[in-house]
């Protein structure tokens, strides 16, 4: 996926978490909102955000 200059942005649902990676960039972090929760995911990090809530990062 691309979005905002980033090239290989990735999704991923699972059972009750949706996870979200952003490739090496050169680009600014993005911001993700799911279910009324917020994250920032910097290029090289990946976010996860679970249905309870619950965010975690790698």
């Amino acid at each position: 996926m691309r979005y905002r200059g980033h090239w290989g942005i990735g999704v991923r649902r699972r059972e009750g978490e949706t996870e979200i990676v952003v490739l090496e960039s050169e680009e600014s972090p993005i911001r993700a909102v799911l279910a009324g929760s917020t994250v920032t995911v910097a290029p090289r990090e990946t976010r996860t955000l679970t249905e309870d809530g619950g965010k975690s990062q790698t």
